[in-house]
């Protein structure tokens, strides 16, 4: 499939936020063709905006002790809180619910995270302003339950940067399903040709392409060993974010 976007084809993926700004103050890279630009940027949000797996991964160690459950779950980057659970709930035969555990795990999360005053991902802010002053919307979508993402793009000071925040709370199936990336789609109003997603595992990147949107997988070491080659690119930080995709 013929994937285009509107940002500019670099041989060194690697650009500088300088350059990208010099080439924004120039308006050098939308293309005549309306049917080729990109409208609209999609973030996943853990992992991609912040470093938030390992916490994950430690506040869920935590709730497992507390179940009493003395289990080695693996790797769990990407998987939403319902698929890790309900499987737990059901052959552990636990007397708390799914949204409960995930409410719990979820405030763990965040309270380990303050504490080690995570930061977000270097450039994220930049790149995100850049996108808002000319014209490119940002939206964030995430399988996290809406109470914790609304909380930590709050804390964070970005909700403000970003036109749709969809979440696990909102659709019926979470991610590797596409339904999260239509719901972000219809809400601002763009065909998937005209938008990108930013993942950093495996299942987000299968909803994405499910939902016939080009990805840009994320490499991010503390998301754990991930496959990223469904995507149109690789990158591994925010800045590399404008890179240009031609037909391959």
């Amino acid at each position: 499939m013929a994937i285009s976007i509107i940002l500019p084809l670099f041989a060194e993926r690697r650009v500088s936020l300088l350059m990208w700004q010099e080439m924004y103050r120039r308006n050098t890279y939308f293309p005549a063709d309306e049917e080729r630009r990109i409208k609209l940027i999609i973030f996943d949000m853990d992992g991609v905006l912040f470093d938030s797996e390992p916490y994950h991964a430690r506040a869920e160690k935590m709730m497992l002790s507390r179940c009493g459950i003395h289990e080695e779950l693996g790797e769990q980057a990407g998987k939403s809180h319902e698929d890790i659970w309900k499987p737990l709930i059901e052959r552990y035969q636990l007397k708390i619910s799914q949204p409960e555990l995930e409410r719990q795990q979820n405030a763990l999360t965040m309270q380990l995270m303050r504490a080690d005053a995570v930061l977000l991902h270097e450039g994220l802010k930049e790149v995100l302003s850049l996108l808002q002053a000319n014209g490119i919307q940002a939206a964030v979508a995430s399988s996290t339950s809406s109470d914790m993402v609304e909380e930590m793009l709050s804390y964070y000071g970005i909700r403000q940067m970003f036109c749709c925040v969809k979440t696990g709370s909102d659709v019926k199936r979470r991610k590797p399903y596409p339904d999260i990336y239509q719901a972000v789609l219809r809400e601002c109003g763009v065909e998937g040709r005209n938008a990108l997603a930013v993942e950093d595992t495996d299942t987000g990147m299968r909803a994405a392409v499910s939902a016939e949107i080009p990805c840009l997988g994320y490499r991010n070491p503390t998301s754990g060993n991930q496959r990223l080659d469904l995507g149109c690119a690789t990158i591994e930080k925010m800045m590399e974010i404008p890179a240009f995709l031609q037909e391959k």
